[in-house]
């Protein structure tokens, strides 16, 4: 699918990697302090009635379905907690949240 689309896709053990990618550095370890931050949890349930088989060796028999979350963030004291069985919906008023809180 990558490929279809024009990025060049690199398959390869790092063992096999071609020199030039092997000499790249990785970006220095760093970190910040910041005064403010946002948390967030999901909960899904385990929906039985999905079934998909990807390849002959791969079959997905169940599929998590997003129906709540938690949001909170520095400044308030109580997180918000949504429910909400269309997980559309549910990932909207996540966004709202977040643009809220941002």
């Amino acid at each position: 699918m990558l490929k279809e689309a024009g990025y060049k896709v690199v398959e390869c053990w790092e063992c096999e990697m071609p020199k030039w990618m092997q000499r790249k550095k990785l970006p220095e370890k760093r970190q910040e302090n910041f005064p403010h931050f946002i948390f967030f949890d999901f909960e899904a349930y385990s929906d039985t009635n999905h079934k998909k088989r990807i390849t002959n060796f791969l079959e997905i028999k169940n599929k998590h379905e997003p129906v709540s979350f938690s949001i909170g963030d520095s400044l308030k004291k109580e997180p918000t907690h949504i429910c909400n069985k269309d997980p559309k919906k549910l990932l909207e008023s996540f966004m709202e949240e977040i643009k809220k809180k941002s």
